[in-house]
C-alpha cells in the first residue's frame, strides 16, 4: 500500500539579472536612406555599448516594406547580472538618441541565483508533502512508510549566446539619469512524493 501526496512551496527572489532591448531603425520610402539611418543609429548604439562590460545577446536585423516605406531595424538585447552600472550608462546615453529605442529593465534571476531558489523550494515542497502524508496516514492510526517515488517535472536551464563585436561610434551625452532596482520575482516549485504505508 502507498499514499501519494503533493506539496508546494513558493517564495519571492531578489532579481539578479537586468535586460534591457535595443533598437535601432530607419524608416523611409528611400530604401538606401532607411538603411542608411539605421546603420548610423546602430553605430551610436554600438559605440556606447562598447564602453560597457554587459553581455550582448540575440543580435539581428530585419527589413520589410509597407506602402512603399522601407523599415529597417536592427536590435538586441544586452544583459547585467549582479552589477547594472553598464546597463545604467548605457540607458542614460542613449534615451534621447534619434532613431534609437531603449526598453526595459525585464529583472530575471541567473542561472545560479534560478538553481538554488528551486533546490530551496523543491525541499520545502516534499517537507509539506511528507507532513500532509504523515497527518492522514496518523488519523488512519498507521506509520509513513520509505519514500518509493518523487515527480516533479520541472525543467530550468538558461540559454546563452554569444557576445557581439561592438563598432566604433561617437559617445552621445547623458539624457536620463536612473537607479536600476532590482524587482522580487516569485517561483514555485510543486512535488508529487509516494510513500509506502508499514
Amino acid at each position: 500500500m502507498s499514499i501519494r501526496c503533493t506539496g508546494t512551496a513558493a517564495g519571492e527572489f531578489p532579481a539578479d539579472t537586468a535586460v534591457l532591448r535595443v533598437q535601432a531603425s530607419g524608416r523611409d520610402a528611400d530604401p538606401g536612406r532607411a538603411y542608411r539611418t539605421r546603420r548610423e543609429a546602430r553605430d551610436v548604439a554600438l559605440g556606447v555599448i562598447a564602453d560597457t562590460t554587459v553581455e550582448v545577446r540575440a543580435e539581428h536585423v530585419r527589413e520589410n516594406t509597407w506602402d512603399d516605406v522601407t523599415h529597417a531595424i536592427w536590435e538586441c538585447e544586452l544583459v547585467a547580472t549582479g552589477t547594472y552600472a553598464g546597463l545604467q550608462e548605457i540607458l542614460s546615453r542613449l534615451a534621447a538618441v534619434p532613431s534609437v529605442e531603449v526598453t526595459g529593465p525585464d529583472w530575471r534571476l541567473s542561472a545560479v541565483a534560478r538553481q538554488a531558489a528551486r533546490e530551496g523550494l523543491l525541499a520545502e515542497a516534499v517537507r509539506v508533502a511528507r507532513r500532509e502524508a504523515e497527518v492522514m496516514i496518523g488519523a488512519l492510526g498507521g506509520t509513513l512508510g520509505p519514500v518509493r517515488a518523487i515527480h516533479s517535472g520541472q525543467d530550468h536551464r538558461g540559454v546563452h549566446e554569444p557576445r557581439m563585436m561592438a563598432a566604433d561610434g561617437q559617445r552621445p551625452p547623458r539624457s536620463l539619469d536612473m537607479t536600476m532596482e532590482p524587482q522580487l520575482l516569485e517561483l514555485s516549485e510543486s512535488v508529487t512524493v509516494e510513500f509506502g504505508i508499514a
